[in-house]
Formats: structure tokens, C-alpha cells, sequence
């Protein structure tokens, strides 16, 4: 309190002797004195836009813009804003400093080339002045267009603080005092920290936006990743009565039928039932074997690999670590018990984020096994590095990625028809269009090709 009196008292005695050397010596017409008070009604303006606009700023763009793209403006704010109580300090201090002068200037014109007794109405209209273009109208604009002034007055303020560091340090010293009397701590940082909630809730409010994609799609995919937290390997798995796998205890023709409709390119495959499950099986690996008709039970085992059991109630954030961690992909949820309840792999993981991105509806192994010409029925949308790793094809991989696009390019055209082309010695019939996209196609491998030519 008395620190508090002292400045108050200091600072009475330095307006009055102000005023008292204007009465002293005036040097300045009437004009000049209106001209100078609305200058100290700007400066006045300037501190409270700038004190609106450092603390309305967006401060996970300003730390981004600070941090990763060295903005010197951001990197001034950012360093400023670890101390918000001194920047403060230095604003108000400008603030007060300009509304006192401005009141004293304007009292004493009144009285000197008005009269006295139009000392309250001028003092009235002084405060409406005050109010409406110093602070009213400032700090609406500064609100809005915070993210952009911040950064245009940072160097005003940082120049500001610094040459009155020394005032606003024995206030800030002062200050800190009389708050640690009721515990109160001053913590400095710049960024609160957010809880999932939180953090759902601004990307939910749109406060975020990305390129390239929709908000949407973007907000959806952040979502996806923070609900990981709270999700378990029972929220993602196929459950055990949707599972698709192979049974060697039924014939071998009914196990190359199961296996020429999986849409998945790895399934479990058991005896009799999923408890007792032998390994999982990569349907790409038996495909060769598979054309070349060398494909047996025996043979399928040799292919297996090993099973890995996930116990049911796993966090999916730290499977999906795990699935990182020891390089696979695929595994099966067992209960207490070690019964086997569903499947999961790390694409279920992925579409739960991002949505579906795989392509198991247009792959099958019946897709990609030959007709009895030979020829292969295909989607348009297969990726050309697929077609070549599974059939053992060279079909160039320098342009597009599907058969469509590859076809589509070749011709130069968007095909209008159904017709017949020789592409890199295959010969290639058109099935089906969708729109400007092939959808379905017939392909000879180029022995097959050579021959009807012939």
C-alpha cells in the first residue's frame, strides 16, 4: 500500500507541474493543442488495440510460426507473451499515461479559451471521446483482426518494453509480492495445455483447416486419431462369426473355392473350428503356385505364418504400437479363456483413422486365377505394381498406377466403347466402362497373345 501511495503521489505531483508549465509558457495556439491531444488520444488507441490484439492472438499459430517457420515478429510475441504480467504492465502504464495527459491538456485548454465553467462538459465530452474511439472501437477491431496486428505491433511493443524495462520490472517485482500474500504463483508459458475434449471440441468448431482435402474428411481424421485413446482392440476386430479363414478339414476343392472369393489377402486357417488355428496365410504367396497347379494342403502349411494372439480389452493405440514395434500385421483377440473372439489387422487400425483406403474389393484370388483361354478378368482399378508382383507380368510402372489409367494413356483417349488394344505384347479387351473409368477388362498374357495372333 505504500509503494501504491507513493506512485500516486509521484505521478500527481508530475501532471501538476505539467500543467503548471503550460500555463507558464505557452507556446502553442489552440489549435496545436487540439492537434496534440489527438495525438495522445491515438497513442492512447494504439495501447489498447495493441494489448486486445497480443492477448486475443492465436497462440498455437503463433508458437508454429515461432517455432518452425522463425517469423522474427512470432518469435518477438512468443518471447514477450512468456511474461504477459510485464507486457501488461508496459501497456497500461502507456494507456494510463496518455488518458491522464489527455484529461489534464484538455481541462486546461477549456479553461484557458473556453471558461471555467465548461470544465464538466468538456470533461464529458472527454470521456465519451475516450471511451468510443480509445477504446471501444480499437479493441472491437483489434478482436477480430488479432493474427494480423499482433504481429504488426510487435516491434512498437518490444521497443516500448524495453526502454521501460526498468519502471515496469519495479512494478512487476511489487506485483508478484503482493500476490504471493495470497498464494497466488505466476506461471509463465505461452501454451495451455489441452485435454482430448478440448481438443475434439476445436476441431469440431472448425477452427482448424487443412489443404487439399475437405474440412470434413480433415476433422474426421483427427477425431479418428484422438479416439485411439479410448478405443480397444473389441471396438475394431472382425468378430469371430464375420471372420473369413480357411478350413483344411473340408476337401481341397472347397478350400481353392474359400480361397478364390477371400476379398482379404490374409486369413486365418484352421481344423474344424478357429480355436485351433494353424497360421495365417498370404494369398499372394500361393498364387504362383496355384497357376502352375503345384498347390496342396501340404503345400499350404509350408506357407503359413506364425499366429499371433491379442488378448481381448487391448488399447488400440498400443497394439497399433506393437504391430509397428515387431513388424506384422495381422492377429487373432482371445478372451480369458484362449478362446479366439475376432480377428484384427493394423488396416483395420488405419481405416479406423483415416477411412477405408484398401483396395481387398477389387483383388481376389478368383480374379487372378486364368480362364480355360488363358486370359485373366480384371478390375480396371487394380494397381499395375500388384498385377505384375501376383501374375509375374512386366507391365510398365513409370506411368500411371491402375490398368485403367495405364489403358487410358496409351490410346491418348478416353475410351467411347468397348473395343480391343495390344499394350507390351497383352492383349487387352475392354469389358466395361463406368463413366470415363474402365471398369472391368479381359487380359492375355503375351505367350497367350503371341498365339492367337498366329
Amino acid at each position: 500500500m505504500l509503494f501504491a501511495c507513493c506512485v500516486i503521489t509521484i505521478y500527481s505531483a508530475f501532471l501538476r507541474l505539467c500543467v503548471f508549465s503550460l500555463k507558464v509558457k505557452s507556446v502553442l495556439s489552440f489549435y496545436q493543442y487540439i492537434f496534440v491531444m489527438v495525438l495522445l488520444l491515438c497513442c492512447s488507441a494504439f495501447f489498447s488495440g495493441s494489448e486486445t490484439a497480443v492477448m486475443a492472438v492465436n497462440r498455437y499459430r503463433l508458437q508454429h510460426k515461432a517455432k518452425v517457420k522463425k517469423i522474427p515478429a512470432a518469435e518477438r510475441l512468443v518471447r514477450m507473451l512468456a511474461k504477459p504480467e510485464r507486457l501488461l504492465g508496459m501497456i497500461l502504464i502507456g494507456n494510463t499515461f496518455m488518458n491522464m495527459m489527455l484529461s489534464s491538456l484538455m481541462t486546461w485548454v477549456t479553461m484557458t479559451y473556453i471558461g471555467e465553467e465548461w470544465v464538466f462538459v468538456s470533461t464529458l465530452m472527454l470521456t465519451i471521446i475516450v471511451l468510443v474511439f480509445a477504446e471501444i472501437i480499437p479493441k472491437t477491431v483489434a478482436a477480430h483482426y488479432a493474427d494480423v496486428l499482433a504481429y504488426l505491433v510487435s516491434s512498437a511493443l518490444d521497443f516500448l518494453l524495453w526502454l521501460s524495462m526498468p519502471v515496469v520490472a519495479t512494478i512487476d517485482f511489487f506485483t508478484r509480492k503482493l500476490l504471493a500474500v495470497f498464494s497466488i504463483k505466476m506461471e509463465e508459458h505461452v501454451l495451455d495445455k489441452l485435454t482430448h475434449d478440448e481438443l475434439r471440441s476445436l476441431i469440431r468448431s472448425k477452427r482448424l483447416d487443412a489443404a487439399h482435402v475437405t474440412d470434413e474428411q480433415f476433422e474426421d481424421m483427427l477425431v479418428g486419431v484422438l479416439d485411439l485413446a479410448n478405443m480397444t482392440v473389441n471396438d475394431v476386430m472382425i468378430s469371430r462369426q464375420e471372420v473369413f479363414g480357411l478350413d483344411l478339414s473340408r476337401p481341397w476343392a472347397e478350400v481353392v473355392g474359400a480361397m478364390s472369393r477371400s476379398e482379404r489377402m490374409v486369413v486365418p486357417v484352421y481344423v474344424e473350428a478357429l480355436d485351433q488355428c494353424l497360421g495365417m496365410l498370404t494369398l499372394s504367396r500361393i498364387i504362383p503356385f496355384m497357376q502352375d497347379g503345384k498347390c496342396n494342403k501340404q503345400k499350404l502349411r509350408q506357407l503359413l505364418d506364425p499366429i499371433r494372439y491379442v488378448p481381448e480389452g487391448t488399447d488400440l493405440s498400443s497394439q497399433l504400437r506393437h504391430f509397428q514395434d515387431h513388424q506384422y500385421n495381422f492377429a487373432l483377440i482371445v478372451d480369458e479363456y484362449g478362446d479366439v473372439c475376432g480377428v484384427l489387422s493394423i488396416e483395420d487400425i488405419i481405416e479406423e483413422i483415416i477411412g477405408q483406403f484398401t483396395h481387398h474389393d477389387h483383388i481376389t484370388i478368383g480374379s487372378l486365377m486364368p480362364r480355360r483361354d488363358g486370359s485373366y478378368c480384371l478390375s480396371g482399378q487394380l494397381s499395375i505394381r500388384d498385377v505384375n508382383r501376383l501374375l509375374r507380368w512386366q507391365l510398365p510402372e513409370n506411368g500411371p498406377n491402375t490398368l485403367s489409367g495405364s489403358i487410358m494413356e496409351y490410346l491418348g483417349c478416353i475410351p467411347e466403347g468397348l473395343f480391343c488394344v495390344v499394350m507390351e505384347g497383352h492383349r487387352v479387351e475392354i469389358l466395361q466402362l463406368r463413366g470415363s473409368m474402365i471398369a472391368q477388362l479381359k487380359v492375355y498374357p503375351v505367350c497367350a497373345s503371341k498365339k492367337d495372333d498366329v
